[in-house]
């Protein structure tokens, strides 16, 4: 399997068009099969107004592990689901992080706050 329940893990939905709403998905692998993953978390959307991402409610996501369009990355296991959010840093650009177990650059093209 590639990837396990109970395994932490982001992902970032492929936008096709310039207009395409930025939208990544973090949460915790519920249940696995060779080409989906039942995965419960939170959605991040990027919000224009702001340049900023926000977190919606809490909700279960089956997520493809087939699909070129998700780039899919393993947390480490202390990772904070719960504590996730986006910042801004002056030496990585935006990342995602729960403030003590886990930070990720998300260096989407064309993307700076």
């Amino acid at each position: 399997m590639v990837l396990k329940e109970g395994e932490k893990i982001h992902v970032i939905v492929r936008r096709f068009f310039e207009r395409d709403v930025r939208r990544h998905f973090i949460g915790e692998v519920e249940g696995v099969s060779e080409s989906v993953a039942r995965v419960r978390g939170y959605t991040f959307l990027m919000d224009k107004g702001t340049n900023q991402y926000v977190r919606r409610s809490e909700r279960t996501r089956l997520i493809s592990l087939v699909d070129a369009g998700n780039a899919i990355t393993v947390l480490p296991d202390k990772s904070s689901i719960e504590d996730a959010r986006y910042v801004y840093s002056e030496t990585e650009g935006m990342v995602i992080t729960d403030g003590s177990n886990f930070q990720l650059e998300i260096n989407e093209i064309g993307f700076r706050a």
